[in-house]
């Protein structure tokens, strides 16, 4: 799903129902009790482990008051009572709202409800910060960041509250995975575990910080009522100590010079965070991950901070394992967002692939039986080919991926030809996927005979999508090949985390085993 483009007297809820509605904030400042407001409002969907974005809007009358810097103008502004109705709207279609530090945000939501004559929605509230707390208990610390470092999720931007909506929805559809391994299915087994009542986190004492790190506002400020001392005083620097209570000097000096550097470039930023090295902080890694972010507006930019720092964990020895798979994962998603095509998207893959051989499958490929495809260039690489094929090119490279002589003549243009020969070559996992969506392109046209090819060379590879094995034991059940499509529908079964799928696959699966 988009995001929400261009102005509109009006917000129409046109989303998903019955799964999760994810918020993030940005705000003015901590308590809504003191007058300050959200200024940012992001959304996203998680429906059966599937994440889409689903909003990002500015308040109108906003601009100059965020903490962290005002929206950009490609974010369309709407009155607060607008925002307000789409969210309760999407509310009620939702079987939970979640956030991450959700007693944060749904304070605000509450009170900004409150402020516009709208009747806060009764649907229970989720908060990824207490789950994460839950299920991962020796976890550095459940600040947002730290923990889509730790489930190796990407956030292109922080403090954009439609990037940090749609992370959080990523770390959501992790942190359920998990708890469905740990037997905890239930939405009220959940909310046992991390619910929040807006009603209570409302009326909160206005002098309460905020605690753990919110999607949006970890260590908010206000800036006009606090000093700087103050500040230090409030807030973590290093783990979960205080700057206070570093007792090293050099140590505490380190985190000083880094501490003063907001808003500088990277040539001070590099000098900050070798000092933080040189005093031997336990956390100069992530210290260093933040560089690529001063390194560029984006895109190239960032994609190149992140080889730096990379570089610079090799050349001090660091083996920091989250980190140098985060790095990797943002360098993906920094080079997909350039839209520069396939074959730049495997040259990053070509570049980083010492460090991201390094890694085993995460938590949820390992769970669907992948190599983890989920830092795996190879894979965006494969679904930007596919949007790049003209459809007089289409029956050449079907013809092409169906053949089995990967040698085979390729009478297209370079742009795909090129890729798409290096992905059958040396990267199974994307050349799978892309098998799988062209298929599934071709089933769409009504051309099911050469779809089914398609499908079969995709499972023929070892990584096909759980939809390969959806859409071929579909194709074998009507053919009344049914010990095929039980085995199909099996597999298809092992590989999947969607919950829909699986109760699809196994009802095809029990029918067709009892035909066989």
């Amino acid at each position: 799903m988009k995001r929400l483009m261009g102005e509109s007297p009006s917000l129409d809820y046109t989303g998903p129902t019955g799964g999760y509605l994810v918020v993030d904030v940005e705000t003015s400042g901590l308590y809504p009790s003191q007058g300050h407001k959200i200024t940012w409002l992001g959304a996203a969907y998680v429906v059966d482990g599937s994440v889409s974005e689903g909003l990002s809007v500015a308040m109108a009358g906003t601009n100059g008051l965020a903490v962290f810097g005002d929206a950009p103008a490609s974010v369309p502004r709407h009155d607060a009572r607008v925002a307000m109705g789409w969210f309760a709207n999407a509310a009620v279609a939702s079987q939970a709202v979640a956030a991450h530090n959700a007693a944060f945000d749904s304070r605000f939501m509450h009170a900004t409800s409150q402020a516009v004559g709208q009747p806060m929605p009764t649907t229970s509230w989720l908060c990824t910060m207490l789950l994460a707390r839950h299920f991962f208990p020796s976890w550095p610390n459940h600040k947002l960041t730290t923990c889509l470092r730790e489930a190796g999720i990407s956030l292109p931007r922080e403090h954009d509250a439609g990037d940090e909506a749609l992370a959080t929805g990523h770390l959501l559809g992790f942190l359920l995975a998990h708890a469905r391994g740990q037997g905890v299915t239930d939405l009220e087994d959940l909310l046992t575990i991390g619910g929040v009542d807006p009603e209570q986190a409302a009326q909160q004492s206005s002098g309460e910080a905020s605690r753990g790190g919110s999607a949006g506002v970890s260590m908010m400020i206000d800036l006009s009522a606090l000093t700087r001392d103050d500040v230090n005083r409030a807030r973590t620097v290093c783990g979960d100590l205080l700057m206070e209570q570093i007792t090293d000097p050099a140590h505490r000096a380190a985190h000083e010079l880094e501490d003063a550097l907001f808003g500088e470039g990277r040539d001070k930023r590099i000098e900050a965070y070798q000092a933080l090295t040189d005093a031997g902080c336990p956390e100069a890694a992530r210290f260093w991950r933040n560089l690529p972010y001063a390194w560029g507006t984006g895109g190239k930019g960032e994609f190149d901070g992140s080889v730096y720092v990379l570089n610079k964990y090799r050349e001090m020895g660091f083996e920091v394992t989250e980190d140098i798979r985060g790095l990797c994962v943002n360098a993906s998603s920094d080079v997909y967002n350039l839209k520069a095509g396939p074959g730049m998207l495997l040259k990053a893959h070509e570049q980083l692939w010492e460090w991201l051989s390094r890694f085993g499958p995460c938590e949820m490929c390992q769970r669907i039986h992948l190599r983890c495809d989920c830092f795996n260039f190879s894979v965006s690489a494969g679904r930007l080919l596919v949007d790049r094929i003209a459809a007089d090119d289409r029956s050449a490279v079907v013809e092409y991926m169906c053949a089995p002589d990967a040698n085979a003549d390729l009478s297209v243009d370079a742009a795909v030809a090129k890729p798409l020969r290096k992905l059958r070559e040396s990267y199974p996992i994307g050349y799978a996927h892309t098998l799988s969506q062209i298929a599934h392109n071709v089933e769409r046209d009504g051309d099911t005979t050469t779809a089914r090819c398609l499908f079969e060379s995709a499972v023929e590879t070892g990584y096909a999508t759980d939809m390969a094995y959806d859409r071929l034991s579909l194709m074998a059940e009507r053919a009344k090949e049914h010990a095929l499509a039980a085995d199909l529908a099996e597999e298809g079964v092992r590989r999947t985390a969607s919950t829909t799928v699986t109760t699809r696959l196994t009802k095809r699966a029990n029918r067709c085993r009892a035909k066989a």
